[in-house]
């Protein structure tokens, strides 16, 4: 308790309120949650008397109804709703505090492990699974299903954070936040994105047991691409880890951990990358750092490092760096080099408290208005394992939205000596199989697939078979899957 007088309201206040918080302020963007555990929570319709205060104090809230509640499934969810194969993810669940509690499949009863009826677990993921969970009671059982991916051919010690492709177009939901604007999965054709609209925009998704806690080392990869249709929005599109509570794109100007931001200050300008190094500091400018119409890899190394304040002066803070580099280039190039994050542990801010010791969110604001619908797109964020990673987690995946055509015409041929090349009318962005066989009757064989890497340029793709020894050959080409 603490002493805060609250005085009396007239009695001819209209009490009109429909929305009741516990631990947290509900508005446009919830904030201010509390950190620990609730428990008996209840609402009387009128004042209680001194001993009915001290009577809930010593023995706790009364029981209202002797009548059971009915059996239900609260929430049954995975912390991620895809994993690299070989990965493990953590359900959690909450039931009815009475009923016996089993998961399938593999997992078995978990009532031992679930309190006043919520609990959690860690599951191996070696392939795809739709998990069951069943609350019973008697002759009671109530079900929910929550599916996991798993994600095959990723490099060695990244575990996935989101790559977009089980989720549905629209808004992004489930355990992403987006308190302000839109920020939505982006359907291609041939892949899904995340991209916003207009700018004033505030999406984040927690890293839950994927943490970057005090003392880690991680690396953070993903990758960005700007459209080279829209160059007259002036972008700034911040991104990185935070602790901050997700509440205001306005939170998210500085004070927020290692973040890099992307902006174009005035129509057709350069595409520049911005980062703080220290705490108040003004960003470091990396000038022309990406193109329109490339995607570009990014690698952010963090150090999550105790703010060490003594005597009132900052002695830590994170440590991070940056590197890029663009589809099809040999070598990344560091824009950022060992900087010092801007996370203040001095001047506290009064609502948002303190810097956390985990790095604990993945987040994306845009800051300021008119910058275009999905002019900036993501995928494919990673997090590495225990230390800094340089690899590449997975290949790319196109950015280009995938027109079908009705058909593939083969519009040219021409044959050498031991080659055949041909060329067919294409969708910007697809890839595609080609088979043959050598007889009219023969079986066709694979020749080549899932190209040409990284989809079509244009309007039509081709190929040429150097294996093309046969006097006589048929083709066959169709869009990969």
């Amino acid at each position: 308790m603490d002493d805060l007088l609250l005085p009396a309201k007239d009695p001819a206040f209209n009490y009109n309120f429909n929305d009741t918080t516990i631990g947290g302020i509900l508005r446009a963007s919830a904030s201010h949650w509390v950190t620990g555990l609730i428990d008996e929570v209840a609402v009387w319709k009128r004042a209680l008397t001194e001993a009915e205060i001290v009577e809930v104090r010593d023995n706790g809230v009364p029981r209202v109804s002797s009548a059971p509640l009915p059996l239900e499934i609260g929430s049954f969810s995975a912390e991620f709703p895809a994993v690299v194969q070989g990965d493990r993810v953590v359900l959690r669940w909450d039931v009815s505090r009475d009923a016996t509690v089993s998961i399938s499949p593999g997992i078995g009863d978990v009532t031992a492990i679930t309190t006043a009826g919520v609990g959690s677990t860690n599951v191996l993921i070696n392939g795809s699974t739709t998990f069951t969970i069943t609350a019973t009671r008697g002759a009671e059982s109530v079900t929910a299903e929550v599916p996991v991916e798993a994600v095959s051919g990723v490099a060695a010690n990244w575990r996935l954070i989101e790559n977009f492709n089980s989720r549905p177009a629209g808004r992004i939901a489930g355990n992403w936040l987006n308190p302000e604007g839109v920020v939505s999965v982006v359907d291609l054709g041939a892949n899904k994105v995340l991209g916003y609209e207009n700018g004033n925009d505030l999406a984040a998704v927690p890293l839950n047991s994927l943490a970057v806690a005090e003392g880690e080392r991680a690396t953070l990869f993903f990758r960005t691409y700007v459209s080279p249709d829209d160059l007259v929005s002036i972008l700034g599109a911040t991104f990185g880890l935070t602790d901050r509570p997700i509440r205001f794109n306005g939170d998210f100007n500085g004070n927020v951990g290692p973040y890099i931001r992307l902006e174009r200050i005035f129509e057709g300008s350069t595409l520049d990358l911005l980062a703080h190094n220290g705490v108040g500091a003004i960003y470091d400018i990396a000038v022309d750092a990406m193109q329109p119409g490339s995607v570009y890899k990014v690698w952010i190394d963090v150090e999550n490092r105790p703010s060490d304040v003594q005597d009132g002066i900052q002695n830590g803070g994170d440590i991070f760096s940056v590197h890029i580099q663009k589809e099809g280039d040999a070598t990344r190039t560091t824009l950022f080099q060992d900087f010092l994050a801007d996370r203040d542990a001095i001047n506290i801010d009064p609502a948002l408290g303190a810097p956390r010791p985990d790095l604990s969110y993945v987040f994306l604001s845009a800051i300021g208005d008119v910058q275009g619908t999905n002019t900036v797109l993501f995928d494919d964020f990673y997090l590495s394992e225990g230390a800094f990673n340089s690899t590449t987690p997975v290949p790319a995946s196109t950015f280009v939205p995938v027109e079908v055509p009705t058909e593939i015409n083969i519009t040219s041929f021409s044959r050498g000596a031991n080659s055949f090349t041909l060329e067919w009318s294409a969708s910007a962005g697809a890839t595609y199989s080609v088979l043959k066989k050598t007889t009219l009757d023969g079986q066709w064989v694979p020749v080549v697939s899932g190209h040409p890497a990284g989809g079509a340029a244009g309007a039509s793709a081709s190929y040429t078979d150097t294996a093309a020894t046969s006097a006589t050959a048929f083709y066959q080409v169709s869009r990969a899957p």
